[in-house]
This record gives C-alpha cells, structure tokens and sequence, in this order.
C-alpha cells in the first residue's frame, strides 16, 4: 500500500466519541486537528490546466445557510459544472489516465493535455474500463473519447439511467450489472483479466491495486487549491469547516491530505457525510479499523459504497474531524429546499447540507459547533460534488 502518512493511527481518547445527533449518526473526533502527514506532491493541478475548456469552479456563498447555522459565512463549492460533465470526479480520473498511459509506455511523466493525446496515439487500440455507479464512468468514458480510445462501463442496476445515457454518449459500452456497486466492480476487473489492451481505472483500492486509486486522489487536490484561493482573493478568512460527503472516501482522504499535509497551526475541522444506508466510513470509524457493510438501497446512489477504499482509510481514520450519516428523506429534503443564492445539489452535496444542519441546528448544537472550532465568525465549505440528477 502507498500512504505516505504514519501507519499507527492516534489512540482515541474520551474527547472522541460518538454524538447523537438522531439515531447515533455521528462521530465527533477534535483531536484530527492535531494530527499531520505528508503533503501532496503531484502535477495533477498544473496538467488539469492544460485541459481544454478547464476553468475553476464557482465558489456561492449562501448567506442564508449561514444566517441559519450561526457562522460567518457559508460557501458551496460547486463541482456540478466541472467541465459541462456534472461532477468533480473527472479530475481524478484524468489525471489517473494521465499517469495510467505514462507507466503502460514506459515514458517520463506526461505534463499536457497535448502530451496526453501523443501518448493515446502511440498506445493504439486500447479500452479504459472501470466500474460506476455515475459519474466516474462518465468522467473515464469521456476521457476515452477526448484520446480516441475505447471505454468499457459497468454499473449496478440503480444507477442513473440519465447518466447511463451521457455514458454511452460518449462512445463506452455500458454493462448493467444485478447487484451493488461491489458487483460491478468485480465485473470490471473480471473483464480487464480476460481481455488484452485493457486498461483498469478504478476508484477505489485494494491489496496489489493502490497506484490508480492514489492518482485519482491526488486529481480532487485542485478542489481545495481552488477553494483556498478563491477565499484568500476576496480577502475571507480560509476554511473552518469542511463537509465533504463519501462513497469510498477517496475524496474526502484529499481533503484529509490537503489540510493535514500543510503545518500551519490552523486547521480547519473535516467532516465526512454517508448515506444512512450505507454508511461505512461512520461504522469503520465507530470499530476503529475498516467495516464492510451488506448491500443497501438508497437513492443516493452515488454515495452508495459497502466498503471504504482502503488507501483512503488510513487518512479518514486519522483526519476526520467528525463522520455523519443522513437518511435519503433528510438529504431530499435539503435538495429541495433552495434559494436564490443556493445553487442546485445533488446527492453529495444535499447529504453535506443535511448533515450541517444535523451538526450544526437544533438541540446541542452549541457543544457540537464547539467541540469542532467553530463560532459566530467562522467559514463553512460544504462541496456540492454532482448535478441533481444523481438523485432517482
């Protein structure tokens, strides 16, 4: 496994614990603050530059949220319009392509996007594969399609019909699998044994498959570059609160990476949002060491996960300031209660909203926003990580 960081993790103290906020749904642990690792040190940033029609995404304020929950301000962040494909995850995927085609080459690191298309070129006929449950298929498929290559999808049954559509759109084949995300999962790497100039970019780890998983996490660090940035040139003060919400955690192990990597004294609290159904980061968290839960209906299925990456756990054990779970009723309900100055969620970022205000509002609040070092000038980010159709 490749983790730069310290492999024990901290011992919990009876500063963390568990936080009822409903039925136990989350984990408050403020001694992540203190804990630190290695920074990441990759070009993903500086190659997602050279893509064309890259732009940073809108930071929104949401003066409302923040009215509501007593802080300073509130942003989301939101990934929804990443490169007109409705979700963040292309960053990840297009960097793990990137470096993907350069070890399969044998070739010095690839800088460009243009550098990308010579290297496309000079493989030939290949096809990426992976396994989704949305948009990461989209983000692989569209990857294939922009070098000339071939992609191969396969997704549970419950995922997005809408999405499944843009997929094939895109030229990849899709393969609807009976079963979970898991399931999919195991086709894909089934078919990459089987099959000759296939090329597996997978999300999420396991033992002999970390290298994939680790260049997809180092491509969501131009997330929080651009987050850090936008705050600093509007002269706000940086990021206090963090919701990031969690499928097999890759993302929220870049936040984990990004804040904890840097040694400033100040440290924003992390949280982490799962659906109520599966929620495996929380119930990891709660043993202590990696669960895997059974099969789960939800109908945020992108956060629909039974096991955690585990290159990601390491990070999410160390790092997260707090873990929460939200039922599909609470993340619809924030999805449908918008503003003006609110832009669309889907499924990650209603989960983050609904977890906020299970955090931050209502009975024992006050201990909570303490605990996570917060007060009434603090800036809370929470990060809207798809388009609204990853709610069905």
């Amino acid at each position: 496994m490749i983790v730069s960081c310290d492999p024990n993790y901290m011992e919990m103290t009876t500063a963390a614990l568990l936080r009822s906020t409903g039925p136990e749904t989350a984990y408050i642990a403020p001694e992540a603050r203190t804990w630190r690792c290695a920074p990441i040190q990759s070009g993903a940033p500086d190659f997602h530059l050279t893509i064309p029609g890259f732009s940073a995404t809108s930071l929104i304020p949401a003066n409302h949220l923040a009215e509501e929950f007593g802080v300073g301000r509130v942003f989301v962040k939101n990934e929804a319009v990443r490169l007109g494909l409705g979700s963040y995850e292309v960053l990840g995927a297009s960097w793990a392509v990137c470096r993907l085609l350069s070890v399969t080459l044998g070739a010095s690191t690839i800088q460009t996007f243009d550098e990308l298309l010579d290297a496309a070129a000079e493989l030939g006929n290949f096809t990426l594969v992976t396994a989704t449950q949305g948009h990461h298929g989209l983000a692989v498929a569209w990857m294939a399609s922009a070098l000339g290559l071939a992609a191969k999808v396969f997704a549970p049954s419950y995922a997005a019909e809408s999405t499944m559509e843009c997929i094939v759109a895109e030229g990849a084949q899709v393969a609807t699998v009976p079963g979970s995300y898991e399931d999919a999962m195991t086709e894909a790497v089934n078919y990459v044994h089987a099959k000759r100039r296939t090329l597996l970019v997978q999300d999420t780890s396991w033992a002999g498959y970390e290298d994939v998983a680790r260049w997809i996490a180092e491509g969501y660090q131009t997330i929080f570059l651009e987050l850090d940035l936008q705050l600093s040139s509007t002269g706000t003060p940086p990021v206090s609160l963090l919701a990031v919400p969690v499928g097999v955690g890759s993302l929220a192990q870049t936040a984990v990476q990004h804040y904890r990597g840097q040694m400033a004294n100040l440290q924003p609290s992390i949280l982490s949002v799962e659906a109520e159904r599966a929620a495996a980061v929380l119930a990891s968290l709660r043993e202590q060491r990696l669960q895997s839960l059974p099969p789960a209906n939800t109908r945020l299925s992108e956060l629909n996960a039974q096991t955690p990456s585990p290159l990601a756990w390491p990070f999410l054990r160390n790092g997260l300031d707090a873990a929460m779970a939200v039922s599909d009723a609470a993340a619809l309900a924030a999805m449908a209660h918008n503003t003006d100055d609110q832009p669309c969620l889907g499924a990650g970022g209603a989960a983050c909203l609904a977890g906020l205000r299970l955090i931050l509002a209502g009975p024992g609040s006050a201990e909570r926003k303490h605990r996570l070092g917060l007060d009434a000038q603090s800036t809370v980010v929470l990060v809207n990580t798809e388009a609204p159709d990853s709610i069905h």
